[in-house]
């Protein structure tokens, strides 16, 4: 009888990916969240024009602004491990269609907050 753990299944470089793309993902909700919070309570502007603003901002520009300290940390360290993992082309394709999914997200809320929905 031994107390030391049964070794672990090695996991795979496609699992290994999709979980640092699933806390990357979740550190860019999170400065979604703060951009909700900016507009909703900070900016002064009308929400709708807030967020039309920050749907013409690239991703770079808004991690820039949202993501601090500790948060931006681990969002650089992921990046640089997924580059290494996917290769930076593939990263940088993954990058470009996030970037249109959140500039989507922004400008479908401003549209429905301009309609009063």
């Amino acid at each position: 009888m031994s107390i030391a753990s049964p070794p672990q299944k090695p996991r795979n470089r496609k699992s290994e990916i999709d979980e640092l793309l699933r806390k990357y993902d979740e550190l860019i909700e999170l400065a979604l969240e703060k951009i909700d919070y900016w507009c909703w309570n900070v900016s002064g502007d009308p929400v709708e024009e807030c967020y039309a603003a920050h749907s013409t901002l690239d991703l770079g520009e808004i991690i820039d602004m949202y993501l601090k300290g500790r948060d931006r940390e681990l969002l650089e360290k992921i990046e640089n491990e997924l580059i290494a993992k996917m290769g930076e082309e593939k990263f940088n394709k993954y990058l470009s269609k996030k970037e249109a999914e959140i500039a989507r997200r922004l400008e479908r809320v401003a549209e429905k907050l301009s309609r009063g929905v």
